[in-house]
């Protein structure tokens, strides 16, 4: 009888307690503690469209069915199902209503790693501004629709949560390496134009962080021997810091090797240096471009076809494949071999490669 006495006691304290508790966990919290209800997104559409199919995939983490049945609701506003693709003017003509309901979706239920708007961000962060080729690959490396200098298949995407930031959503228009609708280009300009940009709750790193970030990566990459990744990596990296500060250009971000910090320059060759016990980097490559007789800050070239041979950028004057190397240990590559991307400026990038790129490094950084 005691017993059953002390336990209604104690349930009634306890229940007392949560009672008195409850009102402030859910004043700190802004909603109750125990719910799993998922955040609420207005469906809103200025032509009728329901989302609500969409949501429901978005909240299921199916994200390869929720990325075309994205496209296919562009398609169905745009009245475009037939031609099974959307135009520059279509984009252009797309229904803010629509765009912002599919952008809050996406950043809501991923949060915040996902959306139209995450995409725009990231397009001007790394320099984009009018559709080119050249902004389309940085942006395409950076959200991971490309890897080792190529498109990736749209079956080869990561279709996961802890896929890059801004990965999501891909299929619409077959992603940014085809021109004909502009790619991630005019998504952007839309974005901006329906001030889906300026909508809070984007959790999304700012520049500064983004070369910390970028640092960072390198050193990963130069860790697990991904030569290729780590090639591209010290492109982006040196691109970012030596705009800083600067004004993109709308075609692409603009490299001058000539003038370039060489504190960073040196930083990014001592990490080459350490994860390929000392046979690549800027100033490996710089004994050889010495020894073969060139001078820095001088373009000779004849002199520098022997530098090119000397370090594996040539064989019986074509260019062999940086993809051989790519995972190998340091003693199978040519010394000096990485890196090499620099070649691949605004300019260059999609038709053709600047050989003469290392000749424009800036001498007076004693390598």
């Amino acid at each position: 009888m005691r017993k059953s006495i002390l336990a209604w006691l104690l349930l009634g304290v306890a229940a007392t307690l949560l009672i008195s508790v409850l009102p402030l966990i859910v004043s700190l919290n802004g909603k109750f503690p125990f719910s799993n209800s998922p955040p609420s997104v207005d469906l809103k559409s200025a032509v009728g469209a329901d989302y609500a199919h969409l949501d429901k995939l978005l909240q299921q983490g199916l994200w390869k069915k929720a990325d075309q049945h994205t496209f296919q609701k562009m398609l169905e506003v745009s009245r475009r199902e037939r031609e099974k693709w959307l135009s520059v003017q279509d984009i252009k003509n797309f229904p803010c209503k629509d765009l912002g309901t599919l952008d809050q979706l996406w950043e809501v239920r991923s949060q915040g790693r996902f959306g139209f708007s995450i995409q725009r961000q990231l397009w001007i962060d790394l320099g984009g501004g009018a559709y080119s080729a050249a902004a389309a690959a940085k942006f395409g490396d950076y959200v991971g629709w490309r890897q080792h200098g190529r498109w990736l298949p749209y079956a080869q995407l990561m279709f996961q949560t802890d896929a890059p930031i801004g990965h999501l959503p891909a299929s619409t228009g077959g992603g940014v390496s085809g021109g004909v609708w502009g790619g991630i280009a005019s998504l952007a300009t839309q974005v901006s134009s329906c001030s889906l940009d300026t909508a809070p709750g984007k959790r999304l790193e700012h520049r500064e962080s983004w070369e910390d970030t970028t640092w960072a990566k390198l050193e990963t990459s130069l860790a697990k021997r991904e030569w290729l990744a780590a090639n591209w990596m010290t492109l982006k990296l040196m691109e970012n810091i030596s705009n800083q500060g600067k004004k993109h250009d709308v075609s692409g971000v603009d490299l001058d090797l000539s003038t370039f910090p060489c504190r960073e320059l040196k930083k990014i060759d001592q990490l080459w240096l350490k994860y390929s016990e000392g046979r690549l980097g800027f100033s490996v490559q710089q004994k050889f471009y010495l020894q073969t007789g060139n001078k820095l800050g001088e373009f000779n070239q004849e002199k520098y076809d022997a530098f090119q041979e000397a370090i594996g950028w040539a064989y019986a004057g074509s260019r062999p494949e940086a993809d051989n190397y790519d995972l190998r240990f340091p003693s199978v590559i040519p010394q000096g071999y990485f890196p090499n991307s620099l070649g691949y400026d605004r300019t260059t990038f999609g038709s053709g490669f600047f050989h003469q790129w290392r000749a424009s490094l800036n001498p007076e950084c004693n390598l």
